[in-house]
């Protein structure tokens, strides 16, 4: 419902984002799938909110997004993918491919455009590109963002949930 309110808002006041608030029931529909695979929900919630948002696009006249939204939720909830090796190192260094691939992506190609040209010289170069991004990703996972993580575990280890406290107003006083 809220989310309903939201785009009401949204489309009233005529404020449409480069994807226009559209957007906002593909994000619910996504939270609800989360919530649902790792059991913070019911099947029942599930089913009923992702139906909402669904029925609110489909509305709004985007049938194939709702669609495609709807089977992209059912499949990311209820079938079983096998683990294969390229998948899981894929999703390991996503997060760093995410930020790596703009700027190395468009700086190997800004470079590479400077010597040729043709549609199999693009071809090539985008090849060039992907792979540069991803060893790049790679790179940046294994120094920076796996090291990082395991950082942030062992800090979590050490401060359970709900130990961490701020100091009491006397304690700067027992400061050296």
């Amino acid at each position: 419902m809220f989310f309903c309110i939201v785009y009401l808002f949204l489309k009233y006041f005529q404020i449409r984002g480069p994807e226009g608030p559209e957007l906002i029931f593909l994000f619910f529909i996504g939270i609800c799938s989360c919530r649902y695979f790792v059991g913070s929900d019911k099947l029942s919630d599930f089913v009923l909110f992702s139906s909402m948002a669904v029925g609110v696009l489909w509305y709004l006249g985007n049938i194939f997004v709702a669609a495609t939204a709807l089977s992209c939720a059912t499949v990311i909830v209820f079938v079983k993918i096998p683990r294969y090796r390229v998948l899981q190192f894929a999703g390991t260094i996503s997060y760093s491919l995410y930020l790596l691939h703009f700027p190395i992506g468009n700086r190997v190609l800004n470079i590479g455009k400077r010597f040729d040209e043709g549609a199999v010289y693009e071809a090539f170069l985008a090849g060039v590109a992907l792979l540069t991004c991803v060893m790049a990703a790679t790179i940046f996972y294994l120094f920076i963002e796996g090291p990082a993580q395991r950082l942030s575990r062992r800090v979590g280890r050490r401060y359970p949930a709900g130990e961490v406290t701020s100091p009491s107003p006397g304690a700067a006083a027992d400061l050296p």
